[in-house]
């Protein structure tokens, strides 16, 4: 029935027939479930809601690459799947391509000049791009955002660091802070450090009055 997608089941036209009612979409024709199949919906929908589901693992692999080989090593793993599961002639997959090869382009000193805030906006941008992929929009000349546009010209003018997003979050472009240590205590009697030792008392010399 499904093969030949032979639905009426010879009653086209007429009424149902007894003689036709275990063909075709019918409530006579259909048999009950194994276990097998029932174990197998069930695996299905557990990968469904698991697929759809962030742990709290997964927000600790959101991170943004501390340098400039990490964040294009980041671009060429997310371009990777994209080659294998839709070709090299996948939109998506060339633009990653494309950015990997035009920031190979820069200088070292460019590159590490890079900062963090920069490489999280490029990072977004590339997730909103990848969003309007998914839904099927990324056709013809408009396939490309505005914003995603913009930062392919700032690449390609070498001047993508002062590349900025007002959505990134903050916890992707906030500058890590190094804090200060604070000073050991010392312990009374115990002071080893030199700053803590107590100068010897100076030797003065004894005057004798004259009489």
């Amino acid at each position: 029935m499904i093969l030949k997608r032979h639905w009426t089941g010879q009653d086209v036209g007429k009424r149902a027939a007894l003689a036709h009612t275990a063909k075709g979409l019918s409530p006579f024709a259909l048999v009950d479930l194994t276990e097998d199949d029932v174990a197998c919906m069930q695996q299905e929908a557990d990968d469904l809601r698991s697929s759809t589901t962030i742990m709290a693992s997964e927000l600790k692999a959101v991170q943004v690459p501390e340098d400039a080989d990490g964040l294009m090593q980041m671009i060429k793993r997310f371009a990777n799947p994209l080659y294998a599961l839709f070709s090299s002639q996948c939109l998506m997959y060339k633009q990653p391509y494309k950015i990997v090869k035009e920031l190979r382009e820069h200088s070292p000193n460019a590159r590490t000049q890079l900062g963090r805030k920069a490489k999280a906006s490029m990072l977004w941008i590339i997730l909103l791009q990848a969003r309007r992929f998914a839904q099927g929009k990324m056709k013809g000349n408009d396939g490309c955002l505005g914003k995603f546009t913009n930062l392919r010209n700032l690449i390609r003018a070498k001047n993508c660091g002062t590349l900025d997003h007002c959505e990134v979050l903050s916890e992707l472009a906030i500058t890590e802070m190094l804090v200060p240590q604070s000073p050991e205590k010392r312990k009374p009697g115990a002071a080893t450090d030199e700053k803590y030792k107590e100068s010897p008392p100076k030797k003065t010399k004894r005057v004798q009055a004259e009489s």
